[in-house]
């Protein structure tokens, strides 16, 4: 970790431990069942999804944010939009989305996946891109790992996500 990390990392360790402090009467456990349990963000999606704040989020079904094998979830929500990539780590499993925020999963999701079988067979006006309706994305599986804590690729893929689902004309209401 550099400096510039190591120092982001410090004021945000610093800014959730004072919100922490702010919201639980002060205690010092005097044994290992007095220690309490580790608390959840205040704008965790367990308080709902459709309550959190505007802004870029990562889960995972790990807290390491680079496990093999292991599913993530990148997003951003933007009202009750939601865009974002689920994928595999160190796969090539992957697909776009877009749904809107419910209370505890994203909602009227669309995919976009890239379709592999066309590889070397690609005639030049073809759409690589297979678009489809799916099931919502259930967040229960996932533990959010920070935004900060996402590989380069992922964030980066959101913008990549938006332009591959507005060139296929997906759009959604709000």
């Amino acid at each position: 970790m550099n400096s510039s990390n190591r120092k982001l990392f410090g004021a945000i360790a610093l800014t959730f431990a004072l919100s922490l402090a702010s919201c639980q009467p002060p205690s010092t456990p005097d044994t290992p069942e007095d220690i309490p349990e580790p608390q959840v963000s205040q704008n965790s999606a367990s308080d709902g999804l459709a309550t959190m704040p505007d802004g870029n989020y990562f889960y995972g079904e790990t807290d390491n944010p680079q496990a093999p094998g292991q599913q993530y979830l990148i997003f951003e929500k933007s009202g009750s939009q939601i865009l974002g990539q689920l994928y595999r780590f160190g796969t090539d499993s992957s697909s776009c989305f877009q749904g809107k925020a419910g209370s505890d999963r994203i909602d009227d999701v669309t995919h976009a996946y890239f379709n592999s079988e066309l590889m070397g067979t690609m005639e030049e006006n073809q759409n690589p891109w297979i678009v489809e309706k799916g099931e919502p994305i259930a967040l229960d599986p996932f533990v959010e790992i920070g935004i900060s804590e996402a590989p380069d690729f992922a964030v980066q893929q959101i913008d990549e996500c938006r332009k591959i689902l507005q060139e296929n004309q997906i759009g959604q209401s709000s």
